[in-house]
């Protein structure tokens, strides 16, 4: 491809190969370099796109739902719930601990880990807040009709 892409074999779903376009890195010196348009890089989502984004896998999810029904475990009580390598289990509660919620605690050999109840809290108002603005929008637009 002559736009600065290149292709990448991926497999798909069904097991089969499709090419995907690679978007190939941008000079940061050039025009080209993309900006943030109009109200992204507004605060609100500075902040909800790290949470957001570590909750974009499903073994996390699933991690987080683990440490929810319990009041702190240990990275090993996390690996015995999936089948899964433990440094895998490490490097995704270790997505977790970065984007701020769940809290890490070492106690000796042990990592110990629970939710951080009001960081999980503060998400689900800010993730609530973001779409009734929008859902409440649209009612309204609908009745105006």
């Amino acid at each position: 491809m002559g736009d600065g892409r290149s292709q990448k074999m991926v497999p798909t779903a069904t097991l089969t190969w499709s090419v995907v376009a690679r978007r190939q890195p941008l000079d940061s010196s050039s025009s080209q370099h993309p900006k943030i348009p109009g109200r992204m890089g507004t605060p609100e989502n500075l902040s909800l796109a790290p949470a957001l984004a570590a909750l974009s896998h499903p073994v996390r999810i699933g991690i987080l739902r683990h440490l929810c029904r319990t009041e702190t475990c240990c990275c090993k009580e996390v690996v015995e719930q999936f089948d899964l390598a433990q440094s895998t289990i490490s490097q995704h509660l270790k997505i977790l601990v970065d984007a701020g919620l769940v809290r890490f605690r070492s106690e000796g050999p042990r990592s110990c880990y629970c939710v951080d109840r009001e960081a999980l809290e503060a998400l689900l108002r800010s993730f609530n807040a973001l779409f009734d603005r929008d859902i409440s929008s649209t009612a309204l637009a609908r009745r105006g009709q």
